[in-house]
């Protein structure tokens, strides 16, 4: 019975162990991982990426401030008032031609409606207006780009996780084969059946792989915090990828016009802009015609007559005369601004040139290098077929063996990257086409 009880105390303490230690994890820790394919993490990143809701917040801006250039051409209306009141009471003496006979009174209401339609201006306005919607086209354009960008990044950074992912699951299992090679390898030098350089051999090659291994986990963490700062996932939340490097379409024919890409369509949009401001200041220099109208109506107190109406109605014009030189610097200005701009379009064309072939070029070179590690690791894991099962059999050496193992790694590692620089290149091309380099092959 004592021994029971002893029991029973054993087992509540276990238990109470076990509790503690529960309630003491974060919960963090026992949370499981999400599993999240490259849909999710678009769709994510589309909606939790902080770069791309501050632009698309400057997008509206600038959309607002295009919608309110549109008033530029319309009537300018303003309601005025005032009222004048004086400490000392003193004769007011009403304008010349009313019908208000002079008071002494210390208070006086006025108000009315002053009314300005610019009639013709040399297309002033009209560039203006044509200024600031380039300006929110300019900014809608450079959204994309960012939103290219982000989504480029995510693809990479997703097929970069697959791709470590593989070749962590290879070194893993050559771990675990040379673990179990070097425990049998052990076995044989006790009973003498093996040299002390075997072990050595067998050791020294399993250190290298276990270093190989922690490097690979290493990159594959660091890939991982940087996709979750582009979908704005939590870095202490686990995430897991989900997907294949085969699901993107390397061998889509890729397509499209140079002038679609985004700095040449930003640089494009910026020399439009400087030739609409160009026509905004050699409008200066022209005549200027407004319509001009005003209503007044003036009350004085304890006056016969209570309130005097005025209306106004009239045509103005306007032509500069002299101004020091300030409209003809202004142009002047504006014009070097503007071939500044024609010169930054003509670069941005060449640079996206110069892009498309290098981009063209690394695909071709990819796709070689593709079958180039497909083959090699094909061959690799042959021979290391080969050569384990001659050491087993006593026909060939343990250092063939173990050279012949490395090898088989080294080529699937080789392959995993061979693919991912494909998909990197093809993504790279879209981009200098801009376009997104989503969605994958369904």
């Amino acid at each position: 019975m004592k021994q029971m009880d002893g029991y029973r105390k054993i087992l509540l303490r276990c238990f109470a162990v076990m509790l503690i230690t529960l309630l003491m994890t974060p919960l963090a820790k026992i949370s499981a991982a999400e599993s999240f394919s490259l849909d999710d993490c678009i769709h994510l990143a589309l909606l939790e990426n902080h770069s791309l809701q501050g632009f698309r917040l400057d997008l509206a801006a600038k959309q607002m401030q295009a919608k309110g250039a549109q008033g530029l051409a319309g009537p300018k209306i303003d309601l005025v008032g005032n009222y004048q009141w004086q400490e000392d009471p003193t004769a007011i003496i009403p304008a010349h031609g009313t019908a208000i006979p002079p008071v002494y009174d210390d208070r006086q209401k006025q108000w009315g409606v002053n009314l300005k339609q610019t009639l013709y201006d040399a297309g002033k306005t009209k560039s203006l207006i044509q200024y600031n919607e380039e300006s929110a086209n300019w900014q809608q354009v450079e959204l994309k780009n960012q939103t290219t960008a982000v989504v480029n990044n995510v693809v990479k950074g997703f097929y970069r996780i697959l791709q470590l992912n593989n070749t962590i699951t290879a070194e893993q299992d050559s771990v675990k084969a040379l673990s179990s090679l070097t425990d049998d390898i052990r076995m044989k030098y006790a009973v003498g059946r093996v040299a002390g350089v075997d072990v050595l051999q067998v050791e020294s090659q399993l250190a290298t792989e276990q270093e190989k291994l922690a490097r690979y986990q290493g990159d594959y963490e660091r890939q991982l915090a940087l996709l979750k700062s582009y979908i704005g996932y939590e870095q202490s939340q686990p995430l897991i990828v989900k997907g294949s490097m085969s699901d993107y379409d390397v061998a889509a024919l890729v397509t499209g016009d140079i002038k679609e890409n985004l700095e040449v369509k930003k640089n494009q949009i910026r020399q439009e802009q400087s030739t609409e401001l160009l026509t905004s200041a050699k409008a200066d220099h022209n005549v200027q015609v407004s319509l001009n109208g005003t209503y007044r109506v003036t009350a004085v107190g304890r006056s016969d007559a209570a309130q005097d109406e005025m209306w106004t109605l009239g045509l103005q014009l306007s032509l500069p005369v002299f101004d020091g030189g300030v409209i003809d610097a202004n142009i002047r200005q504006t014009k070097i601004q503007l071939d500044r701009a024609k010169e930054s379009y003509a670069q941005s064309v060449v640079d996206a040139q110069a892009n498309l072939a290098a981009a063209q070029a690394n695909v071709s070179a990819a796709r070689v290098r593709v079958e180039a590690a497909r083959l090699a690791w094909d061959r690799a894991q042959e021979t290391y077929r080969i050569m384990e099962l001659s050491y087993k059999t006593g026909k060939t050496s343990l250092t063939d063996a173990l050279v012949a193992q490395s090898a088989a790694t080294n080529a699937e590692a080789v392959y995993d990257q061979a693919v991912f620089d494909e998909i990197s290149a093809v993504v790279d091309l879209k981009a200098v086409y801009g376009q997104m380099a989503y969605p994958v092959r369904q």
